[in-house]
């Protein structure tokens, strides 16, 4: 996600929090990032603060549709009501406030839900650690302990380093306009992997639509006779295309989290030939083919490998407890995010191709 939003916000924040268990010496790989992010940043003062965020924020708005503009536009008009901006800190350093004054009460309030209401807006993140207050007629965000600090800093590693987050739809869509080109150029869309003679797999379908990504070149560098992990193949993993990093963060280079759900009953999970449009007879807009799943879940790009989904719990298979759902790209080519309180049984009927179930579209969440 372009997080240029939060930029002075995340940068002060911060700083509050890194100071805190730096002291402590719990510099942790948790605030690596953030550190990073600091070396390249100022924290900047009330005029630019207010000048960056009003201007970012309706830029980044502009793409995430309705809601996010319209708390964008919220956030915007009050934005430019900030009188100072500070940052204290108790010693010996085991808390801390960031603060900012503002001209009324009723802004401070305005400012703090817009705040609260772009992050909450974030599956990748955990919004209650970053929520902030309004106290007469200042917005406040505080750290009361060095586990307080480190856990904020967890989730600002999370929203700089997902970075291209609100991308992924973008992406998703890509890649779903790849599978249906791929479709008419072969009749069906292309199978979970590329297999050898003996059935070995070989390489991801990720692969296959190279050519429709226009990513022609890259894909004639493929050795197809080849293993992913041959030693000609593994020097192209570090070449992924950045449509397969828009699915934010990932710790280990090369590696994406769009990921095939894979069932008996998945469109790249049934045995079986390559699936046809004319199989999908559940329908194209009640069938997802594609999800985000969370970090832990992140495969390496060329590798035939993608998510298998436990019927029992679905959701557990693509993301951890304290996420709050999921993106996924249906059949037809649509984007859209599920939330982690859908049943498990409805998840699965989504991810099969023709299992004739019913599926009440109003009832999804």
């Amino acid at each position: 996600m372009n997080y240029a939003v939060f930029r002075s916000w995340i940068a002060a924040t911060a700083l509050c929090c890194l100071i805190i268990p730096c002291v402590h010496g719990q510099n942790s790989s948790a605030n690596h990032g953030v550190e990073k992010y600091l070396d390249s940043q100022t924290v900047v003062g009330p005029d630019n603060f207010a000048a960056s965020m009003s201007g970012m924020m309706l830029a980044f708005a502009s793409t995430q549709g309705e809601a996010y503009m319209n708390a964008a536009v919220e956030m915007a008009t009050h934005v430019s009501s900030i009188q100072w901006v500070a940052l204290s800190l108790e010693l010996p350093p085991t808390s801390g406030r960031l603060r900012i004054e503002m001209k009324s009460e009723e802004a401070a309030n305005q400012l703090a839900a817009a705040v609260n209401t772009l992050s909450s807006s974030q599956p990748e993140i955990d919004a209650a650690s970053l929520k902030v207050t309004a106290v007469e007629k200042s917005v406040q965000l505080t750290t009361a302990s060095v586990e307080d600090a480190l856990r904020k800093l967890e989730t600002l590693r999370k929203l700089l380093g997902a970075e291209r987050a609100s991308d992924a739809p973008n992406a998703m869509k890509q890649l779903a306009l790849a599978m249906h080109n791929f479709h008419d150029s072969f009749g069906a869309f292309p199978a979970q992997s590329l297999v050898d003679k003996q059935g070995k797999r070989l390489l991801s379908w990720r692969v296959m639509v190279l050519p429709y990504l226009d990513q022609n070149a890259l894909y004639r560098e493929f050795h197809l006779d080849e293993a992913w992990d041959s030693d000609h193949n593994r020097t192209l993993i570090e070449k992924m295309p950045s449509v397969f990093r828009s699915g934010g963060r990932s710790t280990r280079p090369g590696t994406t989290r769009f990921v095939a759900p894979l069932t008996d009953h998945s469109m790249m999970g049934r045995i079986g030939p390559s699936v046809k449009i004319q199989n999908i007879t559940d329908g194209t807009s009640n069938t997802i083919w594609l999800v985000q799943a969370d970090e832990s879940h992140a495969v390496t790009w060329t590798k035939p490998d993608d998510l298998v989904i436990d019927e029992k719990d679905p959701i557990g298979s693509m993301i951890e407890p304290e996420t709050k759902g999921f993106r996924a790209s249906l059949a037809d080519g649509s984007v859209r995010f599920f939330a982690r309180d859908n049943e498990a049984t409805t998840l699965m009927h989504l991810f099969s191709i023709d299992g004739g179930e019913v599926i009440d579209s109003n009832a999804l969440k």
